[in-house]
């Protein structure tokens, strides 16, 4: 569950890239789509208690990246 969801909030990034929402910031906002996907997708590899680590550290991750994101304007 916590790999289809940083999936989906990857998603959003290439959303908005494709939309031209907030300006067309290329590679990095494409990047910022992907690396959620294959950091939630590979923690399916691990063992239960060290994908829960691994998916809270993902999620905390994007929650900063989308914080400075924001913050630089990327969103309006």
């Amino acid at each position: 569950y916590g790999a289809v969801l940083l999936s989906f909030l990857g998603a959003l990034h290439w959303g908005f890239e494709f939309a031209g929402y907030g300006g067309q910031k290329g590679y990095s906002r494409l990047s910022l789509g992907a690396l959620p996907v294959v950091w939630g997708w590979s923690t399916l590899a691990l063992d239960p208690i060290n994908a829960l680590i691994a998916q809270w550290v993902g999620f905390t991750g994007l929650w900063y990246a989308d914080l400075r994101a924001t913050n630089a304007g990327w969103g309006t």
